[in-house]
């Protein structure tokens, strides 16, 4: 019995802590490698009322990562932790933010946000 107790603690646990680890935002994992992209801000589908908004979020330190906005291409440093941050210009209206992550051996990841800057 304490042995069975013992395998669900252990299994109960490691469910918990693999969906917390997922964090907030968007998150995508590229099939079979160690490439992940996680856009915290901003939230798909926002509503704001200013022309200017951050886009964050982070993946693996030596990936390349670039958003796009409305057709407008910008590369996105990348930290010695793997966090990311650039302040994009939006459209009055809907505007799709495409944030897109690659690594060296060539694969790609990308994630689409819809935000609408009404003034």
């Amino acid at each position: 019995m304490k042995q069975y107790i013992v395998a669900v603690t252990v299994l109960i646990t490691s469910l918990v802590f693999a969906v917390g680890c997922a964090g907030p935002g968007s998150v995508e994992n590229a099939p079979e490698t160690g490439l992940f992209l996680t856009v915290t801000e901003p939230v798909d589908e926002s509503i704001i009322n200013t022309n200017k908004v951050e886009v964050m979020g982070y993946t693996i330190s030596d990936a390349v990562v670039s958003v796009i906005v409305n057709d407008e291409v910008n590369v996105v440093e990348v930290g010695e932790q793997g966090n990311f941050s650039i302040t994009v210009t939006l459209d009055v209206g809907p505007n799709t933010i495409e944030v897109h992550a690659s690594d060296w051996e060539g694969n790609e990841i990308s994630t689409i946000l819809a935000i609408i800057y009404t003034p």
